[in-house]
Order: C-alpha cells, then structure tokens, then sequence
C-alpha cells in the first residue's frame, strides 16, 4: 500500500486563514525574487499551489511551502488561494529537487 504525502485533491482557503510557520525579512518585497512571483500571479496567475498542514491541536492552517506566494496574493488583493494540503507537518517542497541556475549563468543567458 502506497501513502501519499499529500491529499489528491487541491483545496480553496481564505487567505486570512493560512498561519505562516516562518518569518520573511523586512526587506522581502524589495527582492528580485518577490518582484519576479508577483508579476507571475498577476500575469499567469497561481501555477503551484500553497502547501498546507491542518494542525489538529489548534486547528489551524499552517503555511508548509509557499510564504512569498501568500505574501504577494494578499499584496495583489487576493482573498483566496488553491493549497494542498499536506499529510504530514514537514518541510518537504519539491521545489528542492530543482535545479537553480546561479547568478553568473543568468546573467549569460
């Protein structure tokens, strides 16, 4: 038998409910990388889903993967977003398997 990370199926939460599990930097939205997911949203909108974990003890919706994503809906004037949601309170992303282009091969391209 095969367990699944995370539920099939993707779900709709208010954006005001999802509790972030880390802090951003004071200096997020001046970032190249915030600028470049904002635009994204507001262009093409959400590709990859905000990854979820509902907290049993507090019943809260706890942000997994997906800060800056959140961070820049609300800015967009967003009230909902898709999650999935995770069965399992870990930091799992399959953005770490990804393999990043460094600074020096953007610049090249």
């Amino acid at each position: 038998m095969v367990n699944y990370c995370f539920q099939s199926e993707p779900v709709i939460f208010k954006l005001d409910s999802l509790v972030p599990t880390k802090s951003l930097p004071a200096n997020v939205k001046a970032s190249m990388k915030y600028q470049q997911i904002k635009s994204s949203l507001s262009t093409v909108g959400l590709i990859e889903p905000i990854i979820v974990f509902i907290d049993g003890k507090s019943n809260e919706v706890k942000i997994i993967d997906g800060h800056l994503r959140v961070e820049a809906l609300t800015e967009l004037k967003e009230d909902k977003v898709k999650c999935l949601i995770s069965t399992i309170y870990d930091t799992y992303t399959p953005n770490n398997k990804v393999n990043r282009t460094t600074i020096i091969h953007e610049q090249k391209m």
